[in-house]
């Protein structure tokens, strides 16, 4: 089985059709699953990340692989719609550096929406990879463990709504699909 971890239902929404997932748990987090794929809907932030995937790899056996999916912000040189897999965390609350088994990109996980761009060295920037990734870490194989985000936008988060997340997974639905199996 294929655990996804992702924050937000507009990340969701999309994923629970393609995938004909159905809602298995309601507290503490939403749970959703089918035969292949088992679903957990965070919230937002390192600590929310964190706890739902130990909540998850604490409470259901082993999985194939653990993914955490979602959009993050990037700067201008990645499209917005783009794909990108996570191969650096940089952890601007603690400074430290993870570096997960493959992929092309690095992405900084920060407490709060950004507002000086400049400030980060990085492809990506999110608020819940450093705490997905530790928590995965402590109960299964690193090698398990994948990060695959959506640029949503150029360091403007306040362009960002439910509709414009829903019509990026919605966009690429096709191509996530074969990530997550």
């Amino acid at each position: 089985m294929i655990y996804v971890v992702v924050a937000l239902m507009a990340e969701a929404s999309f994923l629970i059709d393609k995938f004909s997932l159905k809602k298995s748990v309601s507290k503490p987090f939403a749970i959703y699953k089918n035969y292949d794929i088992l679903m957990i809907v965070s919230g937002v932030g390192t600590i929310n990340s964190a706890i739902a995937t130990s909540f998850l790899l604490s409470n259901h056996p082993a999985p194939k692989k653990i993914i955490n999916f979602g959009i993050a912000g990037s700067n201008s040189h990645i499209k917005v719609g783009e794909i990108k897999r996570v191969k650096k965390i940089v952890d601007l609350c603690s400074n430290r550096v993870y570096h997960l088994h493959c992929g092309e990109a690095s992405i900084s996980t920060v407490p709060k929406e950004i507002d000086n761009p400049n400030k980060i060295k990085t492809d990506l920037v999110d608020m819940e990879s450093s705490g997905f990734y530790l928590s995965a870490k402590k109960f299964i194989d690193e090698n398990k463990i994948e990060i695959y985000k959506i640029v949503s936008d150029h360091f403007e988060p306040d362009s960002l709504d439910r509709k414009k997340i829903e019509t990026l997974i919605k966009t690429n639905i096709n191509k996530i699909a074969k990530v997550l199996v």
